[in-house]
């Protein structure tokens, strides 16, 4: 494996773990670090290979990084969708309006 090694980084980005804690801290490390067995386990679920359905709901104890999961997950999806040319649609829920307004800065953010 070198780092120049294009097929190895898709192959390796398909895995939505590897994306946020590789990919993503290394852009934002402010963000997307200290994930371990919980935030694999919320990224599992949400992956549709992995778990599939259009609709799912997640409840998990404050303090889970569970929106910055959701983040790093929409961000994945996000790129595999351009990668592959195909449309995507999202929708987000919150329980606030200004949760919901963060959630979109950070997202806006993290593609400039």
């Amino acid at each position: 494996m070198s780092l120049n090694d294009l097929d190895w980084w898709r192959k390796e980005c398909h895995d939505p773990f590897f994306f946020c804690t590789v990919i993503l801290s290394t852009a934002w490390g402010d963000k997307f670090h200290d994930f371990g067995p919980l935030q694999r386990d919320m990224l599992d679920f949400l992956n549709p290979k992995l778990t599939p359905g259009n609709k799912k709901c997640m409840s998990v104890d404050r303090h889970s990084y569970k929106t910055t999961v959701l983040l790093g997950f929409y961000l994945w999806l996000f790129v595999w969708h351009l990668v592959k040319k195909e449309p995507l649609q999202m929708a987000y829920n919150t329980a606030t309006g200004p949760n919901a307004e963060n959630f979109s800065q950070d997202f806006r953010h993290a593609l400039e």
